[in-house]
């Protein structure tokens, strides 16, 4: 034990001198001599770590070397991260055994997640830094496979209940990474990975809370937009009546309970509904279509008028671009436009009425001051 206590100290010390030794990245490219010093450094770190890594026990050595990689990626170093860090946690760490759910596989579990995200993180930096509009197709073959390992972590991760949390780091580092192969024109290879992302915030009863509501909700609107890139509008529809289906299980979870649901949650579910309210404005035909259905769903879940108006004005936005489509009104959205109108025209006279009241006052105070 003393041995080992001796030589963490030893390892934190030469960690610290090392990282201290290390020139930092800025936004100007380092010289060939700052890059080859700082290669050295990097490489100086991944011997300590080796070397340490094969003396320390597991207990002591991981979480030491998964803190080196964190402070690596935030000095923008992820090849030394990934290669110095997160393979050699992977490596001391073991693939948990399924049937066995104590707390020492929990940690170890959740030990192995955290590097699975490190090396998909740093492999993700490293090729959206030689390629950041994804034009090669070996670069969006890369995003795929730091995409699979995320999956890989998250999978791993939702087989504990109190890992939830990485459950949620995940999803949200599949939808950003996903992002960019929509945002590059890959949304037919994104759309799976941004289901699973949305559909692990079902498998722990934690994201039922109010804090993750806005997130899943978030999650649904990715599915959904990707969708409409690759023109299924209606398997766009049908996911956002999944989701509404969910909150709706969720508040009858939650009127089983004697006391009251918390003023936040109340509040979560209503914001939540008025977001989906949305998408089913957007996506689903067969609402905008119905002049009763879109209204009875506009005073129920969207009570003001500026919310209604936002609401009505995002159905027409395609694809999550923030530009209205073009042309004729197609004849499914005809009554939605009806009461856009009619919602808007009130607010328009109101504008006309000021903008022509202001130039009359304008007009006399310059009358005023030729006199």
């Amino acid at each position: 034990m003393a041995e080992a206590a001796t030589l963490a100290a030893a390892f934190d010390d030469e960690v610290s001198r090392g990282l201290k030794a290390l020139p930092r990245r800025g936004d100007a490219p380092l010289s060939h001599e700052h890059e080859l010093a700082r290669w050295r450094h990097c490489q100086k770190l991944a011997d300590s770590v080796s070397h340490y890594a094969s003396r320390l026990p597991p207990s002591a050595a991981v979480p030491r070397i998964l803190k080196l990689g964190r402070e690596l990626r935030a000095r923008r170093e992820p090849r030394c991260a990934l290669s110095a860090c997160y393979r050699t946690v992977l490596r001391l760490v073991p693939q948990p055994t399924a049937d066995c759910h104590d707390s020492q596989a929990c940690m170890a579990a959740r030990r192995r997640v955290e590097a699975i995200f490190g090396a998909a993180a740093c492999g993700l930096a490293v090729t959206t830094g030689r390629d950041p509009k994804l034009l090669a197709g070996a670069s969006v073959d890369r995003v795929v496979d730091a995409l699979d390992r995320f999956r890989e972590g998250v999978e791993l991760a939702a087989q504990w209940e109190e890992l939830y949390w990485l459950v949620n780091n995940g999803a949200v580092h599949m939808r950003a990474a996903a992002g960019l192969l929509v945002a590059t024109g890959f949304a037919q290879r994104a759309l799976p990975f941004l289901v699973f992302a949305s559909l692990a915030l079902d498998s722990n009863p934690t994201f039922g809370n109010a804090a993750y509501l806005p997130r899943r909700l978030a999650a649904c609107k990715d599915v959904c937009e990707c969708c409409a890139r690759m023109g299924a509008r209606e398997e766009a529809a049908r996911f956002v009546e999944r989701f509404w289906k969910k909150v709706d299980e969720l508040e009858e979870l939650y009127k089983l309970d004697p006391l009251p649901p918390p003023k936040e949650l109340v509040e979560s579910c209503r914001n939540t509904r008025a977001g989906l309210a949305v998408l089913r404005l957007k996506y689903g035909a067969e609402v905008a279509r119905n002049s009763a259905d879109l209204r009875s769903l506009l005073e129920t879940h969207i009570p003001a008028d500026d919310s209604r108006i936002e609401a009505l004005v995002e159905a027409f936005l395609e694809r999550g671009e923030g530009e209205a489509s073009r042309g004729p009104i197609p004849a499914e959205k005809g009554p939605a436009f009806d009461m856009l109108w009619s919602l808007a025209q009130p607010l328009v006279s109101k504008i006309s009425e000021a903008l022509t009241a202001r130039t009359e006052e304008e007009a006399l105070e310059g009358t005023r001051g030729r006199n």
